[in-house]
């Protein structure tokens, strides 16, 4: 009685474990707060989290996306609701109910497995259950209870599972939390490097630009002094003495005109940062000869294309249209960029992006560039750009034209990150790879077959006894077949190519003919000299070919 009363307090404290925080109820469609590991009913925290911004337990922030799903918490509640129910049916019960009903004065002591009941020995001698299969209560108590006991022991060891995997999942929540603090801090020290390699450039930057200010406000303030006493001495001094001073005003002049203006024209200062943040900017531009001509319809409105720009197996070029596409034409400029080589989408884990910008640029630095930015995934043969670059009308303004009337147009790609960069650039190594593996298979391919070829073509002829002909002999008779001077090969094409025209003399000098005489053993030399010329040209012009 005391065992089982032990029981059922556990029975209750497991209970508790599976009520809701919330409504202190049973729990339906459990959830999991992801802070303090308590259960919840669906509905009861969604009705709570309606007026209230965090866990009725723990008092932590919480979202309803937060929860966790508990699925397994039904299953474990409806094993202990039946397990439950066995206990309170063989828990013991009041005295009067240990009595048979048809014996009052009876005892229940027997367990009939035919009838599933409990009878007194009175019912098994005389009564209904005479010839029934008949087992001692207690015995049949004592092993349904081990049985129950059995089934809460696995009921135990589920749950000291699940706690375990519960604890395992709070550790992985904190772990994370912490994994994220660190990458934040580790790009905010990144951020923070690139801030100051930024700061140090820009102090290197003005520190140039102020020199050079400090240079020509030097020699302003020269002039303003010289043009004041110029002035005063043509305004005060007598003409006697203006004469006598002439040749100090003249010395005057050439001190200050000795250095020539260009000497004070510097290269402007790059306004561009270089950071570890994100690769350089690739440039390229495209000049529109005789823009304001274009525009205004004095000739066909056609696409100028620049030249390409390629780095790491792309290739980009600009197209632009001087007075717009026709949805716009006469009103705006129209720009587009446009990729002519690039990586195959499947070929890369994840789509690229690139950074890419299209700038009108001012030719003599009186007015602001017009520059138009963007961020776009490419695809070979892919366009972007705008339709709406800029109006006609602000372009023809003074500064955008040179003085013959032309249009620079410059432009800039780049890929989004430097992790990008290198999986591009891993594709483009591993496609040169290939390509070269491909050329070297079939260069061996051509060469075997050609040695082959050309052996037994000599010792055919060896072994009829016929002079060797001279293949540029036979070439010259023919002007389409001349053949160039050899171009050089590679050592082992070179080594091949002696090893074939070696092995062609000595098949011919194994073969005397008719004619074997000293001559003839000179032409059959000159013979292998110029088939070794003749592969050597071959190799070398497939070798330049690519393959071809």
């Amino acid at each position: 009685q005391q065992q089982q009363q032990q029981t059922m307090e556990k029975m209750d404290a497991i209970n508790q474990v599976f009520k809701c925080v919330v409504c202190l109820g049973s729990l339906k469609d459990a959830r999991l707060c992801p802070h303090c590991s308590k259960m919840c009913c669906m509905d009861c925290m969604r009705r709570w989290l309606a007026s209230n911004k965090n866990c009725p337990h723990c008092r932590q922030a919480l979202r309803e996306e937060d929860l966790i799903n508990c699925r397994w918490a039904k299953d474990v509640t409806d094993k202990l609701g039946d397990v439950e129910r066995a206990l309170h049916q063989f828990a013991p019960r009041d005295i009067r109910t240990d009595f048979c009903g048809e014996h009052p004065d009876a005892l229940l002591s027997l367990y009939c497995h035919t009838c599933g009941a409990c009878v007194c020995h009175n019912c098994a001698l005389w009564g209904s259950h005479r010839e029934h299969h008949l087992e001692d209560l207690n015995q049949v108590c004592n092993s349904h209870v081990e049985q129950i006991s059995r089934q809460l022991n696995v009921l135990r060891s589920r749950q000291k599972e699940l706690l375990k995997l519960m604890q395992e999942v709070e550790v992985n929540v904190e772990t994370t939390r912490k994994a994220r603090d660190k990458a934040c801090t580790a790009i905010q020290k990144q951020t923070d490097a690139c801030i100051t390699a930024v700061d140090d450039q820009l102090r290197d930057k003005l520190k140039t630009l102020v020199e050079r200010k400090n240079t020509l406000s030097q020699q302003s303030q020269m002039l303003t002094s010289l043009l004041q006493e110029i002035e005063t001495q043509l305004q005060s001094k007598a003409k006697s003495e203006l004469l006598s001073r002439s040749a100090r005003l003249t010395e005057m002049f050439h001190k200050v005109q000795r250095l020539p203006i260009s000497e004070f024209s510097y290269a402007q200062v790059p306004a561009e940062f270089v950071t570890d943040a994100s690769p350089p900017f690739q440039w390229g531009e495209l000049i529109i000869p005789a823009f304001r001509a274009k525009c205004e319809g004095a000739e066909e409105n056609k696409a100028y294309l620049s030249d390409d720009i390629a780095f790491a197996g792309h290739a980009w070029r600009l197209k632009a249209y001087p007075a717009g596409v026709p949805a716009v034409q006469g009103r705006y400029l129209s720009v587009f960029l446009e990729l002519l080589v690039g990586p195959p989408p499947d070929e890369l884990p994840q789509k690229p992006l690139y950074d890419w910008v299209i700038e009108v640029a001012c030719h003599d630095g009186s007015v602001a560039p017009i520059s138009r930015e963007s961020t776009s995934e490419f695809q070979k043969g892919d366009c972007w750009g705008f339709e709406r670059c800029c109006r006609l009308e602000h372009i023809k303004q003074p500064g955008y034209l040179d003085a013959h009337g032309a249009l620079l147009l410059r432009f800039a790609v780049r890929h989004v990150s430097y992790a990008q960069q290198v999986r591009v650039q891993e594709w483009y190594i591993n496609k040169l790879e290939r390509e070269a593996q491909e050329r070297e298979t079939v260069k061996e391919d051509l060469v075997r077959r050609l040695a082959a070829a050309q052996a037994k073509l000599i010792v055919s002829d060896a072994s009829r006894g016929r002079p060797l002909a001279h293949p540029h002999a036979a070439a010259a008779s023919q002007p389409d077949l001349l053949l160039p001077a050899p171009q050089p090969t590679s050592t082992t094409a070179a080594a091949a190519a002696e090893a074939y025209a070696d092995h062609a003399m000595e098949a011919a000098g194994q073969q005397p003919g008719p004619h074997d005489c000293v001559c003839n053993r000179h032409r059959q030399q000159a013979h292998a000299r110029s088939l070794r010329a003749l592969m050597d040209w071959l190799i070398g012009a497939h070798l330049t070919d690519g393959g071809g």
